[in-house]
Parts: structure tokens; sequence; C-alpha cells
């Protein structure tokens, strides 16, 4: 599964790539790891959710995410997911081309309504992704959680803070974005404060 958002100004026929990732089989700087994590009934957890990732080859870090039981999981239409529960984790680093090239949505389709400043389109240069799926034994997908779950995921320590022009360090803020999956579009949620670079 993958998002790429197109835009055309003309009818007609177009070629369009679309990159995706083999999260069985993923290249250099992804790594993902899938697992059984309890049942739902009605939506709600049984169990803790936790799951990790294995370090990543270039830069040694682990992506993971945690949410405490009795959590109510719901699609993005509001049906609660029932039965068997799989979690998801990959990880994209921000050093190897490949990891890269594979990003979900691309680097450049930044909402223009959180950039503020009237422009269409907008790049940024990534600290790392993380991709986290929860799925119910019918496939219906979580997109609302009645918990925050918590998310650790790594951050080279030779990545640049575009904010300092210097290699981050603990206390740099950076903001944080996530993907739209209706709009394909990155859209920014706030800011992060790094607590130690990784690697």
């Amino acid at each position: 599964e993958t998002l790429q958002k197109v835009v055309t100004d003309n009818t007609g026929d177009y070629q369009v790539s679309v990159l995706m990732v083999a999260k069985s089989a993923p290249p250099t700087g992804v790594v993902s790891q899938s697992q059984q994590t309890g049942t739902a009934t009605g939506g709600v957890t049984s169990q803790p959710i936790q799951v990790a990732t294995q370090p990543d080859a270039t830069t040694g870090g682990a992506a993971s995410v945690a949410l405490p039981a009795a959590t109510q999981l719901t699609t993005a239409s509001g049906t609660p997911l029932q039965g068997s529960l799989q979690t998801q984790v990959t990880y994209f680093n921000n050093q190897d081309p490949s990891s890269l090239t594979a990003f979900p949505g691309g680097l450049t389709n930044v909402s223009a309504q959180t950039q503020g400043d009237g422009q269409q389109t907008g790049g940024f240069v990534s600290g790392g992704f993380v991709s986290i799926n929860i799925t119910d034994q019918n496939g219906n997908q979580a997109a609302n959680l009645s918990n925050s779950a918590t998310v650790v995921m790594p951050v080279p320590a030779n990545t640049i803070n575009p904010e300092t022009g210097n290699q981050v360090q603990a206390g740099d803020t950076i903001p944080l974005w996530s993907l739209e999956p209706a709009s394909g579009e990155w859209v920014q949620e706030g800011t992060v404060t790094f607590e130690s670079p990784a690697g």
C-alpha cells in the first residue's frame, strides 16, 4: 500500500511512476516487523500492543509502537475492529537512497494549508519515517485510537537540523508530519523534541 498525489490541468493520457515497498523484503534502509497483537472485541483491545523493528543495518536504529490495553480501534468510517489483530511497524531511515526513494507519498507533497505561504506544493528534508498499520482478521485498518500511542523513531546523529544548520542534538525541536491518506499530502501535526540522536 502506498500513496502518491497526482495533479493535472489538462485531459489526456499520462504516465505516472508510483514507487512501492515490499515489506516482506524491504530495500536497504527499511526494516519492518509484523506480529499478532491480541484481539479486539467491539473495537476494544484485550491487551497492550507493543511492536518494535529490528535495528536498521545502516543506522542501528529501531522504531517501535506501544498502545495500552482497552484502547478502542475504529476504521476511518467508524467501524470497530473485531477479532485477532496484526500490527506492522516499518521504519525508513534518511540515509539510504533506496529508503528515501521509497518514501510513501514522496518528499514533495507538503500540504499548502500547513505552509501558510500560498504555495501549492513544497518539500522538506526528512529525519526518517515510520509506518504503523493495525488490522483485524477481516482486513479492517485502524484509523482512530481512543488512547495515545507511544512511537519511538530513531533519527541518525548525522542528520542536519535545517533550523540550526548543525547536526541534530538532544533538545532540538523539529516539525512532526503525517501522511494524510485522503489527499496523499504531508500535513504538519506539531513538533517533537530530540531526546538523543541515534548512532
